[in-house]
């Protein structure tokens, strides 16, 4: 995948794109490192049963997060590559949208 077209936080990876193992990085960063106020402030674990809308979903890394707190999810993206990515990423862990 050429460089300008990779969603954010996938061009430091060690993993191959798109594999649980850097979806798991992906999430690790994200909620440990870059913004570990997020799953407070966002909430994920108080929608279960809710259904969800994302715009702007990127990788899905905070879609699957409110699909682990029991959210029937749906994400919407712009580029069709995020929507695919978003999609893979969700299924690999058994949510579907």
């Amino acid at each position: 995948m050429e460089q300008a077209t990779q969603p954010a936080l996938s061009s430091g990876s060690k993993h191959e794109f798109g594999t649980r193992e850097f979806f798991d990085e992906v999430e690790r960063h994200r909620y440990q490192e870059y913004a570990p106020w997020m799953p407070e402030v966002m909430g994920f674990n108080e929608f279960s049963g809710a259904k969800l809308l994302e715009v702007g979903c990127g990788m899905g890394t905070d879609l699957l997060q409110f699909a682990r707190g029991g959210a029937k999810v749906t994400g919407v993206d712009l580029t069709p590559r995020s929507i695919e990515t978003s999609r893979r990423h969700l299924e690999l862990y058994g949510h579907n949208w």
